[in-house]
């Protein structure tokens, strides 16, 4: 979770979207406690120091919201009319590569919440998990829910990084071209997501559906890095 008082935008990182580099990107435009926060722990050290600074989330001691907030959380905050006055931008990702995506850094990476999980399962057994506990994979918390019906005004996909990140910017009215460049980036290939997925792929598809039609996503999981025709 990013804020500008400056540009008066927020931006809602969706983890394995390519979201860590547009933070970093979009720092220098937000308040200075985010500069902080994203610019500051931009190495691993510089992270652990923090981390350590602030016994525990300095993304959430330093800026008042964690690091994946959802845009609920803001609402909450701020009240929704000072939120509607707000660009709300977040960067999305076919939930099929998503998945995958998420396994992989969770399963090499000590520090993170499902890494225990992860570790202990294979890919299909995990894409089975999430669709029976819908944990950690329900993006549109971002524009829709139960609890609240806060619209995202820019959607940029993951597929078209760099030539959305250019139209993020030019969204937001900011003085320079963005062009991060995606960091942690999944060492693992994603070529044949079908025969990852294996016969996880029809209840994953299903539990998810929502987000594969609210986003424009093709559940033919051949077609999971392409980004959709129509972008929001």
């Amino acid at each position: 979770m990013l804020i500008s008082w400056k540009y008066n935008f927020v931006f809602v990182h969706v983890p394995k979207t390519g979201g860590t580099a547009l933070t970093r990107s979009l720092a220098p435009y937000a308040r200075a406690k985010d500069n902080i926060a994203y610019i500051g722990a931009a190495t691993p050290v510089a992270r652990r120091l923090l981390a350590n600074a602030f016994q525990g989330d300095h993304y959430k001691r330093i800026t008042g919201f964690g690091v994946h907030a959802p845009v609920q959380e803001l609402e909450r905050a701020l009240g929704r009319e000072k939120l509607d006055s707000m660009t709300k931008a977040a960067f999305v990702r076919n939930p099929y590569s998503r998945a995958f995506s998420l396994y992989s850094h969770a399963k090499r990476s000590s520090e993170n919440a499902m890494h225990d999980i992860a570790a202990s399962l294979s890919f299909r057994d995990y894409a089975l998990y999430l669709a029976e506990k819908k944990v950690e994979h329900q993006l549109l918390k971002l524009n829709y829910s139960k609890s609240t019906t806060v619209a995202m005004n820019f959607l940029g996909r993951f597929e078209t990084f760099a030539d959305d990140a250019l139209r993020l910017g030019e969204t937001l009215g900011l003085p320079h071209p963005l062009r991060p460049t995606v960091v942690n980036v999944n060492p693992d290939p994603q070529s044949d997501l079908r025969a990852l997925f294996g016969d996880a792929r029809e209840p994953f598809a299903e539990a998810f559906r929502l987000d594969f039609i609210r986003l424009g996503y093709s559940t033919d999981i051949d077609r999971a890095h392409e980004a959709p025709e129509a972008v929001d």
